[in-house]
């Protein structure tokens, strides 16, 4: 919760103050693990050999979909890279965050676009934060 509170924040404030996009996500997929990990779950940092489509070089048991969210994800990042926008052909909508509909891409087996997960969780914290 607090990388997630920081990123919240920073992402409401773009949103309201910069005439760029705001692209915000939420990792939600469980990585593959031996009995002893399985408990961590989607996990800070989890997100990064999808990101750079570099699963091979990790120890897991790795499913099918676990290389089909790499290369949605490596997808979405390059496209970011390229042109400032996470979207691009063959790759599920990814939309703006604004504070009107708190927009995320969730990145799981099902991506896709959805309301903020814990949105109420994040605005109390902060909330609390602010005093």
């Amino acid at each position: 919760m607090i990388f997630a509170m920081s990123d919240y924040k920073w992402a409401k404030l773009q949103s309201i103050k910069s005439k760029a996009p705001i692209y915000l996500y939420n990792f939600n997929h469980k990585l593959p693990a031996t009995p002893d990990f399985v408990k961590y779950g989607a996990f800070h940092t989890g997100e990064v050999a999808y990101v750079l489509d570099n699963l091979q070089f990790l120890n897991r048991p790795w499913l099918p979909e676990d290389h089909q969210l790499a290369e949605t994800m490596a997808g979405y990042w390059a496209n970011f890279v390229k042109y400032g926008n996470p979207n691009g052909k063959g790759l599920p909508e990814w939309p703006q965050f604004n504070t009107k509909t708190n927009q995320v891409q969730v990145l799981d087996v099902n991506t896709g676009k959805q309301t903020l997960p814990a949105k109420g969780e994040l605005d109390f914290m902060l909330s609390q934060t602010d005093k």
